[in-house]
């Protein structure tokens, strides 16, 4: 199984570093709203993840979900 990581986020360091020893973790930029599709189409799951934050109380909507 091979980790496809991708944007720019100002976690990025902190996990790079932290995963700096596994050689199944590709970091890439952030992709291009273009992009988006054609990155999807190559993986077989996908996992969105978000830090807790009281924003998601107030019914905010990942729309980079809908493609």
């Amino acid at each position: 199984m091979h980790f496809l990581i991708l944007g720019d986020g100002d976690l990025l360091l902190k996990y790079k570093s932290k995963t700096s020893d596994l050689e199944n973790i590709t970091f890439c930029p952030k992709v291009d709203k273009s992009q988006v599709r054609k990155v999807l189409d190559y993986c077989n799951v996908l996992y969105f993840s978000v830090e807790d934050s009281m924003v998601w109380e107030y019914g905010l909507s990942p729309n980079k979900l809908i493609i």
